[in-house]
């Protein structure tokens, strides 16, 4: 019997015809469903955004888009919504996403052993160059550690303990919360991946918007490059490292 699994929604307020779309998915699916009310960038003063670490950021370039900042912001929402539940598993989804037709037996079929992981991410918005193989779920889909898990976080699900080590994470980020979530050597998320993807991007228009300028952290001062090359090499270095281990760890090793 599979443990109880609920689905968590990300929604705007104004974003009805989303709404819609993600509803008539969820109409198909046994899974309870629940949207979450998204944190609204175009009214977010970023000055008065406790978790978020604007000098760190700004040590690197300039600051997140609003809008990122609330998407950070609306993804701990979701997470702590779950970890107050009952259900032993949540599945956090953007409302721009559409469902594998195969969703929830893949979801069954991924929870048919013990979890040893913390969350499974479904799409990588970023190919990983041979990721590592853990097992393979049936005869569609594979169960892998991905290399770089920093791009995308159109759905995934997590265990309580997952929950809460990224709700925690997510009380101070200067980074996007894809990236942020995806440094594992930092958060110590133990985080796997569906191979091929079990949900897909809609062709719809991104509610982020643009950084502010210099906010790709790839302008700056010679100092703040400078900066920016030692951080990327301590997660080239460390993502590394961290996927071999949880590789291990889920292969049994």
């Amino acid at each position: 019997m599979t443990a109880s699994v609920a689905l968590y929604c990300i929604n705007l307020q104004d974003a009805g015809a989303r709404r819609a779309l993600m509803e008539e998915q969820f109409a198909q699916i046994s899974f309870p469903a629940q949207f979450i009310e998204a944190v609204d960038g175009r009214a977010l003063d970023i000055a008065s955004v406790k978790e978020y670490d604007r000098k760190a950021r700004l040590r690197y370039g300039a600051d997140l888009a609003p809008n990122e900042i609330a998407c950070a912001l609306s993804h701990k929402r979701a997470l702590e919504t779950f970890l107050a539940s009952g259900n032993a598993f949540g599945v956090v989804l953007e409302d721009d996403v559409k469902l594998a037709g195969d969703f929830e037996t893949a979801i069954r079929d991924l929870l048919g052993r013990e979890a040893k992981w913390d969350v499974v991410r479904f799409h990588l918005a970023r190919k990983n160059k041979r990721p590592l193989k853990v097992r393979k779920l049936n005869d569609r889909y594979d169960l892998i550690v991905p290399f770089n898990a920093t791009h995308g976080l159109l759905g995934s699900i997590y265990t309580k303990q997952g929950a809460a080590k990224a709700a925690k994470s997510l009380e101070r980020f200067h980074l996007a919360a894809d990236t942020h979530l995806g440094e594992t050597f930092r958060n110590s998320l133990v985080t796997a991946a569906l191979s091929p993807p079990l949900v897909f991007e809609r062709d719809i228009v991104s509610t982020i918007g643009a950084r502010p300028k210099g906010g790709d952290m790839h302008e700056g001062s010679a100092l703040k490059k400078l900066r920016l090359r030692r951080m990327k090499l301590e997660r080239s270095i460390g993502k590394r490292v961290d996927a071999a281990r949880t590789w291990l760890r889920l292969r049994g090793g």
